[in-house]
């Protein structure tokens, strides 16, 4: 008896242990952070916003529509990793913090100086402008409310902002900033736009205006038989910003059954692809309108639906009311209400395959012919799909275009194309057709074939590049030798596109940092230089064409 009671002792005490553990760690992740840029925060982006192919995992603070904002450490802590990238988040910086969450910095224009000279070191002993870092020592450590960076516009940024994010240190999960208790002023309730209505069993949809009087209502009287779903395009403001933003979460309920939750609290990366399968792909893409699936296709591992029964797809055997509520972190709130009516008169014909082959989401799925082949692993798509696959003469390029299957549909893998040639041409590579546009995927060549990976669907075909980049000195007549003075260029390629480039003065290597979004590549002058010097540019494209640029300055 004795054993057992202490056994007992023993359980509650581990039970209660790891209670507090993690009352501790979600008490701690919800700490008060200070504002990274210093004053008043404004949001020109939300956490799980609708992003192309991902959600975005951190929130986009205004920085007044400018370069050269202080940015400021939130809370305590050691930086953990550095990050330069000619894309994605350009110079970011990583800053670990004590309480289990490491927070990020992005599209930063520099680093404080100290940060700075360390990094630059590290670039000229591996002779390489983008770099990925991860500190093993707590060397740089920062209090709340110290100087670590100045805002830019670095990488895949559309504009001069600090992207902030709160990531879960052992995991590396994104966590909701907001959940950090930054003070941003908003009592504006989303605004809903449309809805959508989907018919599954007849495999068909309409799109409907919301009008709104106190709630959200439609005009339209639903009528229908068998399986319904529905969608919802929809965005939030905040006080001072007429930015679209992102909403917080989503609930959808039959007869006051709430039937489908959605919530951005964390984000996983590995499942941030999902995005593609949570949104309705086809309107995105062909109207350019963003909707929010209210219910959950097959092969959809996302965790931020938090409530579902039956997916979210309601039998409409009988009258329904519906009710999809769309809140922001704040919890303002706007409602849309509408009645479904059963009509037994509608009869469910579902349309005819006009195509022979068939693709399944839970299989490989293969074309294997004698001048094409195709290979798709298992769960590359979300749902089956009747397969279009056509070869196409094209008469003016002289070349065979291959047309597998529409843009529209979504894919979660990316698969692999493989061309025959009959050429032995190191130009040759694998190009997707966009609006007449030839994109380049790759050019590996294996036997007879070149292959690429594609994440999306299209056209394909072999083009080959035999054209060197471009290379134009921006500056010339205003190059001065001396420290913190410019050296730039533009460095273009109009088909494969670039590979790399290598910058040196007097045959030494030199840093070159490098703006994608304007093709633009500029040194800052940090050395002393006795004129005259010799500068020397090497760049070279995808499929190994090279360009070099000498010449003695000034």
């Amino acid at each position: 008896m004795l054993i057992i009671i202490k056994l007992l002792l023993k359980l509650q005490l581990k039970i209660f242990l790891s209670f507090s553990f993690i009352l501790i760690n979600l008490l701690a992740i919800s700490q008060n952070c200070k504002s990274p840029i210093g004053s008043n925060i404004y949001l020109s982006g939300t956490f799980g916003e609708l992003r192309n192919n991902h959600f975005h995992t951190g929130i986009d603070i205004k920085t007044r529509g400018k370069i050269g904002e202080k940015i400021f450490n939130v809370k305590d802590g050691f930086v953990s990793r550095i990050k330069i990238s000619s894309s994605g988040y350009g110079k970011a910086l990583y800053i670990e913090h004590n309480d289990g969450t490491t927070s990020v910095y992005a599209h930063l224009k520099k680093f404080n100086e100290e940060i700075e000279k360390y990094i630059k070191t590290l670039q000229y002993q591996k002779k390489t402008f983008q770099i990925d870092h991860y500190l093993k020592s707590k060397d740089f450590f920062y209090h709340s409310g110290d100087l670590i960076a100045i805002s830019g516009n670095t990488g895949s940024s559309a504009g001069p902002h600090l992207h902030f994010e709160i990531r879960d240190t052992k995991t590396q999960k994104p966590i909701n900033p907001l959940s950090c208790k930054l003070e941003i002023k908003d009592d504006i309730a989303p605004i809903i736009k449309k809805l959508k209505v989907y018919f599954l069993d007849l495999d068909s949809s309409t799109v409907l205006n919301c009008k709104k009087n106190n709630n959200y209502y439609i005009k339209e009287k639903l009528q229908t038989n068998g399986e319904i779903a529905f969608g919802v395009n929809c965005y939030d403001q905040h006080n001072g910003s007429r930015n679209i933003n992102g909403v917080y979460s989503i609930d959808l309920y039959c007869d006051n059954v709430k039937i489908y939750r959605f919530v951005t609290n964390k984000l996983d990366f590995s499942k941030n692809r999902y995005i593609n399968n949570h949104i309705d792909y086809y309107e995105k893409y062909v109207n350019r309108i963003k909707f929010h699936k209210c219910y959950v296709d097959i092969n959809n591992s996302l965790d931020n639906y938090v409530e579902l029964i039956n997916r979210g797809v309601i039998n409409s055997q009988k009258n329904h009311e519906i009710r999809i509520e769309v809140s922001d972190y704040n919890l303002n709130t706007s409602v849309l209400e509408f009645k479904i009516e059963n009509s037994p008169n509608i009869k469910l014909v579902k349309k005819e395959n006009e195509f022979k082959r068939k693709f399944y989401h839970d299989r490989a799925n293969v074309i294997n012919e004698k001048d094409f082949q195709l290979h798709m692993k298992k769960k590359s798509l979300y749902r089956d799909i009747d397969f279009d696959y056509q070869v196409i003469e094209s008469e003016n390029q002289n070349r065979k275009i291959y047309k597998c299957h529409y843009a529209y549909e979504p894919l979660h893998k990316e698969f692999v194309i493989s061309i025959k040639t009959n050429k032995r041409n190191k130009n040759l590579y694998v190009a997707k057709i966009d609006n007449g546009n030839l994109i380049y995927l790759g050019n590996k060549k294996r036997g007879n074939f070149v292959s690429a990976k594609s994440k999306s669907f299209g056209e394909f075909c072999l083009a080959a590049d035999s054209i060197n980049p471009k290379i134009v000195l921006l500056n010339r007549k205003n190059i001065e030798l001396k420290k913190n003075s410019k050296i730039s260029f533009q460095i273009k390629d109009n088909e494969s596109g670039i590979k790399n480039y290598e910058g040196k003065i007097n045959e030494k290597w030199v840093l070159f940092e490098y703006d994608l979004k304007k093709n633009k590549i500029f040194h800052v002058i940090d050395s002393v230089y006795t004129a005259p010097i010799k500068l020397d540019l090497t760049v070279t494209d995808n499929v190994g064409n090279e360009e070099k640029f000498s010449k003695t300055l000034p």
